[in-house]
């Protein structure tokens, strides 16, 4: 059974992909068996498939700490940002997390980071930087 003409490996899991090559393996016909290099490279597609997701799974990670990161260094500043299709000003309370989007507080309002459209200096850094 050749995978690639099931529908591609985005539609097969690395575990599904065992159980079918080993099911395959014990139901071959011993007077022609499989082609080795046609079994070595289902196992190298099998292996890279999985170290994409992999990389794909670390780079979601680094992403996300890289969001909430942003929204904590947010936290004092003024930002302009869009809610119910209203453009409005305020300063950040607090970085958070609701229902899986990263985002901050401003008068006890969630606004996700995609929201936001500008950001001004906090209260101390204007000081400091009038002094």
């Amino acid at each position: 059974m050749n995978v690639e003409s099931a529908g591609g490996w985005g539609d097969i899991s690395p575990d599904a992909f065992m159980r079918l090559f080993v099911t395959q393996m014990q139901h071959q016909d011993p007077t022609q068996p499989m082609d080795t290099n046609q079994m070595m490279a289902q196992l190298a597609q099998l292996s890279t498939v999985q170290q994409l997701d992999a990389m794909s799974a670390n780079f979601a990670s680094a992403f996300r700490t890289e969001q909430m990161g942003l929204a904590r260094d947010l936290v004092g500043s003024t930002i302009r940002y869009y809610d119910n299709g209203a453009l409005y000003t305020g300063v950040v309370d607090e970085a958070t997390v609701q229902n899986d989007t990263i985002g901050v507080t401003v008068n006890e309002t969630f606004i996700p980071l995609d929201n936001i459209r500008g950001i001004s200096a906090t209260a101390s850094e204007a000081t400091e930087t009038v002094q």
